[in-house]
């Protein structure tokens, strides 16, 4: 058995082995260990033994001490890793994006009352730049929320048949892959349109105005 006893006074450390081999080898394992971990690197590192054989390591001089020598610390430093590589499809919206800086529903304006007893309702949109179609860009409509048709070059769109109340229109750029691109803010309309029981309305077959048909030969 070994009996070691260690003792750390201020920066010091003191070992007082019984067997002086034994003291040799654990000493060269301990101090590396205690250099790594309470020292700073490139620390200077001093042996002194006293008359009563105690050795003792610490990185002050003192009289009689001599210096050591310590390896320096090995150190990792991991190799960095790429950057991951854009998503193509993301890169081409972000660049498009760039690209429009406005898309606005120019007619009708927001909060608007239509009256048309078709339920029709005309838009006309513009945007800055104009639509460019030689990259695959169209534009979407929708009423309500919900898509009225397909992509389309065509500023101009016209929902027919709409019922009358409260309305939202939005119009929106999109690219090739329907990702959308820039879309207008919304437009609240409100739609009048007389109702068919109406007398004059021109869809109430009882329209007094309504011309009456021939008789038949």
């Amino acid at each position: 058995m070994l009996a070691r006893q260690a003792g750390r006074i201020g920066r010091q450390y003191v070992l007082r082995p019984r067997v002086i081999v034994a003291r040799v080898v654990i000493m060269k394992v301990i101090i590396s260990i205690l250099l790594m971990l309470a020292m700073p690197l490139q620390a200077e590192v001093f042996k002194t033994v006293t008359p009563d054989g105690e050795v003792i390591y610490s990185d002050v001089k003192t009289s009689g001490s001599k210096q050591m020598n310590v390896p320096e610390a090995q150190t990792y430093t991991p190799v960095p890793l790429p950057p991951p590589e854009p998503d193509p499809a993301v890169s081409e919206q972000e660049a498009a994006s760039a690209i429009y800086k406005s898309l606005v529903i120019d007619t009708p304006v927001n909060e608007e009352t239509i009256r048309d007893n078709q339920g029709n309702i005309e838009l006309l949109v513009s945007s800055k730049p104009g639509l460019i179609r030689t990259d695959g860009h169209r534009l979407v409509y929708y009423l309500d929320g919900e898509q009225h048709g397909r992509r389309t070059i065509d500023t101009r769109k016209v929902f027919t048949n709409v019922d009358r109340g409260e309305h939202i229109l939005t119009v929106a750029i999109v690219d090739t892959n329907n990702a959308v691109i820039i879309e207008s803010q919304p437009v609240k309309i409100f739609l009048h349109r007389a109702s068919v029981q109406h007398r004059f309305n021109p869809m109430n077959p009882n329209n007094p105005n309504k011309a009456a048909k021939p008789p038949a030969p």
